[in-house]
């Protein structure tokens, strides 16, 4: 007979799974109401007003304020199921900080299942679209729940594939912060190869960021701290002169991302400075990325911007303050590896949401930031000494 705690596991592996492998929301509806029910047995353990849940409270109702501004269906059903999904994540978080056999358990499933798209669009997806994949477009066509489901009738751009090689680096860093083991540097190669595949530039500066974050950790333990200085040193100086090399190296075509020309694209900037326009005509949500004829692509290419034009300025504000939060909380975590996984999940989620709008196709970053939030702060709460009502 399967017991609740049974009936948890299963449900939050459902969850996080077809939530991290799809590029729908309908996973967050189908199986958002199903895992609340369960996590109801948890409630009268939480002390419902605190600073997260007010303010996941307010981002709420600026989703019901801001949804007539919506004109277009999909993004209409998109804002609306931020609901489920940050209700889900705050239980979720609010759980995994009172077990950690969960917390083991929810890491796992997000590593599971961020390896499994990766190797599967590039054995299965990509050699069917090679000539894209490789062409300017750098692109590759995908289904709506990556096995099946629609396919949709536009390319998708390696930014999403490196969103999920992202979290792989993140997530690998972190079993290596915990458990030790030699042989996951193998696969952080590995993987390391697939991103210089997609010729982004993303990947390569978000591992170089977090391995200075984990070389700090590895510093902070270290017995030898000057020889462990000096070998880490020596290490980011291999890195620095090897993707130096790559920067320089133009691929056969010519239009390799690690050029200079390439490494001096500022097209970003002019996706920006539309998303700060929009935003300063309507801060009390909008469409103008669909109805603003000389927007260039329906993408700001920004979660902060994104947010604030689909939800208003008020929101974006929330999203800012709970980063702040987030940080704090995080410097008050005693256990030094805690903190320096907390601080690489952190980014991993900043990272993304400073070059792609990722509420498209993206939700798995969202969910895993609407996680955190709640598991830091009552963290944070629990070392201290305060579990009953934290």
């Amino acid at each position: 007979m399967l017991k609740i705690k049974h009936l948890k596991v299963m449900f939050l592996f459902l969850f996080v799974f077809f939530v991290v492998i799809s590029y729908s929301w309908i996973p967050i509806l189908i199986f958002s109401v199903p895992l609340l029910i369960i996590l109801q047995f948890n409630l009268s353990k939480l002390k419902i007003l605190n600073s997260v849940f007010i303010l996941y409270f307010l981002l709420i109702v600026m989703i019901f304020i801001t949804l007539n501004k919506q004109v277009i269906y999909i993004e209409w059903a998109r804002n609306l199921l931020f609901i489920p999904l940050i209700i889900t994540s705050y239980f979720v978080g609010n759980l995994l900080a009172e077990n950690d056999s969960y917390t083991k358990k929810i890491f796992s499933f997000f590593l599971f299942s961020s390896m499994f798209l990766v190797l599967y669009t590039f054995i299965f997806i990509i050699p069917f679209d090679l000539a894209l994949f490789l062409s300017e477009r750098r692109g590759y066509y995908a289904r709506e729940f990556l096995i099946f489901g629609r396919l949709y009738e536009f390319s998708l751009g390696v930014t999403h594939l490196n969103m999920y090689i992202n979290l792989v680096f993140s997530l690998l860093l972190v079993s290596i912060i915990f458990t030790k083991k030699v042989y996951l540097y193998g696969f952080i190669v590995f993987f390391v190869i697939l991103a210089l595949l997609t010729q982004s530039r993303s990947p390569v500066l978000f591992l170089f960021i977090i391995l200075m974050i984990f070389i700090f950790y590895q510093y902070q333990i270290s017995k030898q701290q000057t020889y462990f200085l000096m070998s880490g040193i020596f290490v980011l100086t291999i890195m620095v002169i090897l993707f130096g090399v790559l920067f320089y190296v133009k691929s056969s075509a010519g239009d390799s991302r690690f050029t200079i020309e390439g490494m001096s694209d500022m097209s970003r900037l002019i996706f920006y400075a539309k998303g700060i326009e929009h935003l300063s005509l309507e801060p009390w949500g909008n469409s103008l990325l669909y109805t603003d004829e000389r927007m260039p692509l329906l993408n700001y290419h920004n979660t902060f911007l994104a947010i604030g034009n689909r939800m208003g300025l008020v929101s974006l504000t929330i999203f800012v303050i709970l980063f702040g939060i987030l940080i704090v909380r995080i410097k008050g975590v005693i256990d030094i590896k805690i903190r320096a996984s907390l601080y690489i999940l952190t980014y991993f989620c900043f990272h993304n949401f400073m070059i792609e709008d990722v509420i498209k196709f993206d939700s798995f970053v969202i969910l895993l930031f609407f996680i955190i939030v709640p598991y830091v702060r009552r963290y944070y709460f629990i070392q201290k000494g305060f579990r009953c009502n934290a």
